[in-house]
């Protein structure tokens, strides 16, 4: 198989500065870090699967056309997310919420064949990567250190809000700067294609790191990313583009 890679440069930030949300719980209809539409999406019967197949011919297996997936799934909901605290490198478990989206986050990857689920290592992705590769009956890949949530020094633990309103730049003091985040995924990436050369791929993550990541991969102004959902792209000979975010289709 014909092994990819996953260009470090080849887009730049969009000039956008969105909300960033993702730090803490987001409470839409008394639901926090769930998507405002998520129970509503279900009920109706548009799956993530079905709404793909409007704008596509279908999953791919990996290599198909040269094209290679990736779904980006932020972890399930811990306690600090729903108390709105900053986490990063603190290894806060996942909560009963958290798990119960990782196992609905299972549903909306089952439309594809995937090859392997691989993870940041703190323990509210591991968990959340297990019971993803559980519900899809695939081993449980690798936690990568470089996929981890943005370190944010003494702030942990502390206010998202208060942090935003304070620092809207997220230039939070003794916090590890964005680009440096950014650069430290692209070399987790560039690890899981050497492991996972031409494979479709789950990788569980975190907010920030997804989040300006994906800005960083295909120019998509990103606002939020929310708890358990799905955010997939795909690369083909001309570069990443989105397929998902929040587990809701993207269109051109």
């Amino acid at each position: 198989m014909r092994k990819r890679h996953i260009p470090a440069l080849g887009c730049t930030e969009a000039t956008s500065s969105p909300r960033d949300g993702m730090h803490g719980s987001l409470r839409w209809d008394g639901h926090p870090g769930r998507h405002p539409h998520w129970r509503q999406t279900w009920a109706g019967g548009q799956t993530w699967a079905v709404a793909r197949a409007a704008s596509r011919r279908g999953p791919r297996r990996a290599g198909q056309d040269g094209c290679v997936t990736l779904a980006f799934v932020r972890h399930g909901q811990t306690d600090w997310n729903r108390e709105g605290r900053l986490q990063g490198s603190s290894d806060i478990p996942l909560n009963e919420t958290g798990r119960e989206q990782a196992r609905e986050a299972v549903t909306m990857l089952e439309a594809w064949t995937w090859d392997a689920v691989v993870s940041s290592p703190l323990a509210r992705a591991r968990d959340t990567a297990r019971i993803l590769a559980d519900g899809l009956g695939l081993p449980l890949g690798p936690a990568y250190d470089e996929l981890a949530e943005r370190d944010y020094g003494p702030l942990e633990g502390t206010s998202s809000a208060a942090a935003i309103a304070r620092w809207p730049d997220r230039s939070y003091p003794g916090a590890e700067p964005l680009d440096d985040v950014v650069a430290r995924c692209l070399r987790g990436l560039e690890r899981i294609d050497a492991d996972y050369p031409a494979s479709n791929v789950v990788v569980v993550c975190h907010g920030t790191i997804m989040k300006y990541t994906l800005i960083r991969l295909t120019g998509y102004p990103v606002d939020v990313v929310l708890n358990g959902t799905v955010s997939a792209i795909e690369r083909d000979g001309k570069g990443w583009r989105v397929l998902t975010i929040n587990g809701e289709p993207v269109t051109a």
